[in-house]
């Protein structure tokens, strides 16, 4: 409990630190990252599935074929073969999860300081790194390859794309954002492909068996109750599409930077959870809690774009602002815990550390 009650403390001085010293808010994001990377490789038994992965890391060891992809199936079993406990590789993860955020974020985010914060404190992230050990890690690979979207680096995107599906099948969906998230659209177009996404979804379960997802994404019904979440991103999408056309920056190969690149794919990653978000209005038997699952491979989103909006309609009262945010997401980290910690499995129950044996 230690961890959790001291992480606010040591972002919030970060922050502060950052905004004060803003040349060092790379160090500090380096230090909170390790930080937290230590902290949640270390863990017993917190996360939902943290004792299903303990026992299917134990079989992989042995040789007992499950149905965990090829990749962590590799490293898994080459961590154990070197002497290491399941421990390991949870640790292992959660270092290598926490190192390709922190990449991206001192290399997309136009206030590094900030994306951190984000990333602790919204369950988005940080919290989601508990429950979703491949998932999550493939998150993060995605968000790194928003550089070779950027400088259209195909052959390198489509590599990164292939490892990231031998440790998760779901990274599939992000294949189509290297032709989609390299431009601003017209407000026309991301209409019609509105239209378009909704038509799809009469075909979702034939889609979905074809790339082979779980049956556990889909349910006998559906709860109906609005996710106030898709207003976030439509929000900022809508926020961020304005800001840009204010900088007159319809294309990155009109605009040639790389932050203004990061913020025009972001604004369509924010697009594609919306279309998540919604889905169930056109899906009859979706899993809900699975469709929050999925968008979280393009909610690395909210880390450019929050900053970015910011900064264009807050202007020299952006730093207020953030200081605001700061405290609204430190606020539902700390009602995360108390309310829901149980529930999610987040808050601790063993001290515990196994890391050989």
């Amino acid at each position: 409990m230690l961890v959790y009650v001291s992480l606010p403390f040591l972002v919030l001085s970060a922050f502060l630190f950052s905004s004060i010293y803003p040349r060092l808010s790379k160090v500090n994001c380096c230090l909170v990252f390790f930080y937290l990377a230590f902290f949640s490789g270390i863990r017993y038994g917190i996360g939902v599935d943290y004792f299903s992965y303990q026992s299917f890391i134990v079989d992989i060891a042995a040789g007992v074929d499950t149905y965990m992809e090829s990749g962590f199936e590799f490293v898994a079993y080459h961590l154990m073969a070197a002497g290491g406990a399941s421990q390991l590789v949870f640790l292992v993860f959660s270092f290598l999860t926490c190192l390709f955020y922190l990449i991206s974020i001192i290399r997309w985010s136009s206030d590094k300081a900030l994306s951190t914060v984000l990333f602790c404190f919204l369950p988005f992230f940080y919290l989601a790194s508990f429950n979703q050990i491949r998932q999550f890690f493939v998150a993060s690979l995605l968000a790194f390859s928003i550089g070779y979207i950027i400088e259209r680096k195909l052959a390198r995107y489509l590599i990164l794309l292939v490892v990231a599906i031998s440790f998760h099948k779901v990274a599939i969906v992000f294949l189509p954002m290297y032709w989609f998230a390299n431009r601003i659209w017209s407000v026309k177009f991301y209409c019609f492909f509105f239209v378009v996404f909704a038509v799809l979804c009469g075909f979702i379960d034939f889609l979905a068996l074809y790339i082979g997802v779980s049956s556990a994404y889909f349910v006998e019904s559906v709860d109906s109750a609005f996710d106030f979440r898709v207003l976030i991103f439509l929000v900022l999408f809508v926020m961020a599409y304005i800001g840009l056309g204010r900088s007159k920056k319809s294309s990155l190969s009109v605009s040639g930077e790389m932050e203004s690149g990061s913020v025009v794919v972001g604004l369509n990653m924010a697009f594609v959870c919306v279309l998540i978000m919604v889905s169930p209005i056109f899906i009859t038997n979706v899993n809900a809690g699975e469709l929050l699952r999925l968008s979280g491979l393009f909610s690395f989103c909210l880390l450019i774009l929050i900053p970015f909006v910011l900064r264009e309609f807050a202007g020299r009262y952006a730093l207020i602002f953030s200081i605001g945010v700061v405290f609204v997401s430190m606020l539902y980290f700390i009602l995360t815990i108390v309310v829901n910690g149980g529930r999610y499995k987040l808050v601790p129950y063993s001290g515990s550390l196994q890391f050989f044996g």
